[in-house]
């Protein structure tokens, strides 16, 4: 026994690891670099029964699943086949009893629990697939001889179907391929237009051509909903537009810049329009109906006759028959403002408010809330409800009893 520096492939050498108790590591436990290999439940395989097996394997069979130093029960899942005849090749989606940690090429023994006997060996093709694959699906099939025997760029391709949406970083990790050869089916891939490149700089995100389609189609499709059940507000809302997109994708950790990446990638191809709080198609304009149309000439009228002291929310909530949705469009419209409480007022009526108490503080130095009061002949709730909104807008601070310009 010596120290050494550095562990050469196929050698037996013993570890030192800081900060894991003993209890915590069992057999066939593997030690990987941070964020290179994830536990899987699922494996799908090619696999060689021996030709000397007992009898066929069969579908649902169960099986001792040998890979590294672990030992796991496992179920067979036959794929493209009813059985497997002693000495036949074919593929396998194995359920493991608990996840393990492999890597595609990894090569595998499968035995017979009872009597113990080894039914033959295999290499694993996918490490991590998404789902229990249907048993005779030709894409699947198709899929598995790719990631067997395919093109770099056809692996790669592969491997980006199953994750959807990644990084490049993560593309090319979980692909398994050396750097330069990853590098350079990424450049192939691009260069064919056969995925979808959003974001920029170190926040790119890489998209399948399947996973992006049905990203568009699900959030325009949700867009165009909410337009029809709230013809009145601006559109859907950012953080609703992510939870749509999440849910198209369940198998992907969908984070906030990565959602946001394909909502502005949507907008600059023209499909969306998207600002910092919501989402709405190009040609939608939030319109009123004409009764509600009326509803808004009666409401503004009524606050154009007492600017200063105009109908409170409560009696707006009245003359707009009680329409809430009514209410939020003429906020959102920047058409009224909404100040503490139950105090509304135009928003010209508000900005003239400001111009005049600004003018004068440039002039005076200071103003009181009762000034302010009987400067507009309104009612002390609306002199402080104006003032505060001054205040909260760094506008004026308050000192004492009194306003002062910032």
């Amino acid at each position: 026994r010596r120290p050494v520096q550095t562990a050469r492939p196929g050698s037996r050498v013993a570890i030192n690891l800081t900060g894991v108790s003993a209890d915590a590591l069992q057999r066939g436990d593997v030690v990987v670099h941070p964020n290179t290999l994830t536990p899987t439940p699922l494996i799908d395989v090619r696999f060689r029964l021996l030709a000397d097996a007992p009898r066929p394997l069969k579908h649902n069979q169960a099986v001792d699943f040998f890979v590294g130093a672990a030992e796991i029960p496992a179920v067979v899942r036959l794929l493209g086949a009813e059985t497997l005849a002693p000495g036949e090749e074919g593929w396998l989606q194995l359920r493991l009893a608990r996840p393990a940690v492999v890597a595609a090429g990894d090569r595998f023994i499968l035995r017979q629990p009872s009597p113990s006997q080894t039914l033959g060996g295999g290499v694993i093709v996918n490490p991590s697939p998404q789902r229990r694959w249907r048993r005779f699906d030709p894409r699947v099939l198709a899929q598995l001889q790719t990631l067997a025997h395919g093109q770099p760029d056809e692996i790669l391709l592969q491997t980006l179907e199953r994750l959807r949406l990644t990084t490049p970083k993560t593309l090319l990790t979980s692909a398994e391929l050396d750097t330069a050869t990853a590098a350079a089916a990424l450049d192939t891939l691009r260069h064919q237009q056969a995925l979808v490149e959003i974001g920029a700089g170190e926040e790119t995100f890489l998209v399948s051509l399947s996973a992006w389609r049905q990203l568009v189609d699900s959030l325009v499709a949700r867009v165009a909903e909410h337009h029809r059940q709230f013809p009145l507000r601006r559109g859907l809302p950012r953080s609703e537009a992510r939870s749509r997109l999440q849910a198209v994708l369940p198998g992907v950790t969908l984070t906030v810049r990565a959602a946001n990446a394909v909502i502005d990638a949507l907008a600059q191809q023209g499909l969306l329009h998207a600002d910092d709080t919501y989402v709405r198609l190009p040609d939608f304009t939030p319109t009123p109906t004409p009764a509600q149309q009326r509803c808004i000439e009666h409401v503004l009228a009524a606050f154009s006759s007492t600017p200063y002291t105009p109908p409170n929310l409560q009696d707006t909530l009245q003359m707009l028959e009680e329409n809430t949705e009514l209410l939020d469009y003429l906020i959102d419209q920047g058409i009224l403002i909404r100040l503490g409480g139950d105090v509304l007022l135009r928003a010209e009526d508000f900005s003239a408010m400001m111009q005049d108490i600004t003018a004068y503080l440039r002039t005076q130095g200071t103003i009181t809330l009762a000034e302010v009061r009987d400067r507009f002949q309104t009612s002390r709730k609306y002199a402080q409800a104006v003032l505060e909104e001054m205040d909260a807008r760094r506008i004026t601070r308050r000192e004492g009893d009194m306003r002062v310009l910032r």
